[in-house]
């Protein structure tokens, strides 16, 4: 994957000791007849483990999603998707002003300030979290028409502001053990929330009770009690003060402050599931959403190698390494396209079986839907390779403005395209959008390279 080719110098980058916590592992001397060397066999464990990690929680989000097809009405459906896109897009805002200016900071830290900075930029996620997901809940009591909530406005309420804070807690205690290196760890967390979770959902569907409410707040509670014992372990300081947090904020606005606007401009991706309706109807929006659901796997594996292509991507800037960066870079696009490409065409070849087995007739014919989420998933993952660079570069001002003008085009587009295409329009939009934006990364990334090298002494 790019790491066979790392020299030896690259393989002896720095990574954070963390005392009682424990820091990444060291390569130890190479046991008799190894066919690869021990930095090889090391990062190769390191993204195994992310994979696995990020298979199973795919693998939960597809079984919730295809319980909702086949066990509750298409409102329900769409409300789940509603308040998981709000879910999902709260918890990237929160991680745009600390998880991604905290990535930068520690690939230019030194390692004994590793603890601290991750210490206070939890207390600061704690109290940005619990802010955002208190207005959210408030604004869906005020404002309840915008989802479809059939009625039940308070546990919806409640529901949005619970999942909010517990899915950005979670997103922080997991990428916390990623730059650490420690991918091993996240794995054992997320066994444990998975298995929770299919019981819970489990004893909701049999109870005749499948809800998205109920599910996304059960889900919610167990994200926060199974990643309890993994708190007691994070390689974080034992004593610290809420004085840290205007410290933290600080130091990370002047990342944040371009990273998060970007999320904001992106909201036309991750909140789609709320503007649709307003196109196809809530029906046509539970649609779009089931169609998505046989692309959903390609998700989380772009999550996993970027969780694994950030912190090293990190390494080869700082040893001015800008070879090692295009390589890498290169490796993971043809990875990408070469494994979404495939993905997809096995899914559209086997999609009358699924259709009958899998989504049923309330269901049928969205072939095409999910050709073009496939769409959607190549060029976002593409673009994923040359944000990460940017952001470990510290462009937060390209991201934003790639971002810009991505957006602003899909949110043209959706309802132009939405309006007389229908639900194939609607995902269409997200795709032209998203080229938009990943031909502006792209430029943005080499020009920054080439800065990079030029100052290089």
């Amino acid at each position: 994957m790019g790491a066979a080719h790392m020299r030896a110098a690259e393989a002896k980058a720095p990574v954070p000791q963390l005392g009682m916590a424990g820091g990444a592992p060291t390569p130890g001397a190479e046991p008799p007849g190894a066919f690869l060397p021990a930095s090889v066999r090391r990062w190769a464990r390191i993204l195994s483990a992310a994979i696995v990690d990020q298979a199973i929680l795919s693998l939960l989000s597809l079984g919730l999603g295809l319980a909702f097809v086949r066990l509750a009405t298409k409102t329900e459906y769409a409300l789940f998707a509603q308040i998981s896109a709000i879910t999902v897009f709260a918890t990237a805002a929160v991680g745009s002003m600390v998880i991604s200016p905290l990535t930068t900071l520690l690939s230019k830290s030194a390692p004994g300030d590793w603890q601290r900075l991750a210490t206070s930029n939890l207390l600061l996620q704690a109290v940005l979290a619990g802010v955002i997901a208190a207005i959210l809940g408030v604004l869906v009591l005020l404002w309840p028409n915008v989802l479809a909530s059939g009625g039940n406005t308070v546990l919806v309420a409640i529901a949005v502001g619970i999942s909010v804070f517990a899915a950005s807690q979670r997103d922080f205690l997991r990428n916390l053990y990623f730059l650490n290196h420690r991918p091993s760890v996240t794995l054992g967390m997320d066994v444990a929330y998975v298995i929770f979770c299919g019981c819970g959902v489990l004893v909701l569907a049999l109870a005749s009770n499948l809800a998205a409410a109920p599910v996304l707040l059960g889900t919610a509670l167990i994200g926060l009690l199974a990643a309890m014992p993994w708190w007691t372990c994070a390689p974080l300081e034992r004593r610290f003060s809420w004085s840290e947090v205007p410290e933290a904020w600080r130091q990370n606005w002047p990342m944040a402050r371009w990273a998060l606007p970007s999320l904001v401009v992106s909201s036309v991706g991750a909140l789609f599931p709320l503007l649709t309706p307003l196109v196809v109807g809530v029906e046509g929006t539970a649609e779009i959403v089931a169609a998505r659901l046989f692309v959903q796997p390609l998700g989380p594996l772009f999550v996993a190698w970027s969780n694994v292509f950030r912190p090293r991507i990190g390494q080869l800037l700082a040893t001015k390494d800008g070879r090692g960066v295009r390589r890498l870079a290169v490796v993971s696009c043809v990875a990408i396209a070469m494994l979404v490409t495939t993905y997809v065409a096995a899914v559209l070849l086997g999609f009358a079986l699924l259709e009958r087995y899998v989504l049923g007739p309330a269901y049928a014919g969205l072939e095409m839907d999910v050709a073009w989420w496939g769409l959607v998933m190549l060029v976002a993952g593409i673009g994923g390779v040359f944000t990460g660079i940017l952001v470990v570069m510290g462009h937060y001002r390209d991201c934003f403005w790639s971002t810009v003008a991505g957006n602003s085009s899909s949110l043209l587009l959706l309802f132009w395209l939405g309006s007389t295409h229908g639900k194939a329009g609607v995902v269409a939009a997200m795709a032209m959008g998203n080229v938009v934006a990943t031909l502006w990364n792209g430029w943005a990334m080499l020009r920054g390279m080439r800065e990079e090298q030029g100052n290089t002494p």
